[in-house]
């Protein structure tokens, strides 16, 4: 009796961790199921396939560094296997190179947005910032 005691609460342990971990995150107490790691790393292959294919201008360099270098990456989950994802490189400390996936993940559904961006501003002997145009205007917040 006793071996068959042990048996079932290891099976019942076994099928628990099996099934439980790893696959579901809660948020604000609503349970959502999550991309396994081959789906991670096939978003990541898609990130950097749809980047590298994006008609960005791209020395080889940056090429190479994109396909070789692990981005940053942010996922957000608002449903099963959906949510917002997000691959960010950073090369030399000067250019970003962004990709954005809206929806549900590797789907036709999903929306994309691939972009890259100068991080260091080249300017002309004379000529202002543009951050320097930035300006706070005074708020009156007792006006009504």
């Amino acid at each position: 009796m006793m071996k068959k005691i042990i048996l079932l609460i290891f099976f019942a342990l076994a099928n628990l961790f099996l099934c439980g971990c790893g696959e579901y995150i809660i948020i604000n107490g609503v349970s959502y199921r999550v991309l396994s790691e081959d789906e991670e790393r096939a978003m990541l292959s898609f990130a950097r396939m749809t980047l590298l294919n994006s008609g960005e201008k791209m020395t080889a360099q940056q090429k190479n560094f994109i396909r070789t270098q692990t981005p940053k990456i942010r996922i957000s989950y608002t449903g099963d296997k959906s949510g917002r994802a997000s691959y960010e490189w950073i090369f030399n400390d000067e250019i970003l190179f962004r990709l954005n996936c809206d929806g549900e993940f590797l789907t036709d559904s999903m929306a994309v947005n691939a972009r890259k961006v100068n991080l260091v501003e080249n300017l002309k002997k004379g000529e202002k910032s543009n951050l320097e145009k930035l300006t706070l205007k005074e708020m009156d917040f007792d006006k009504k």
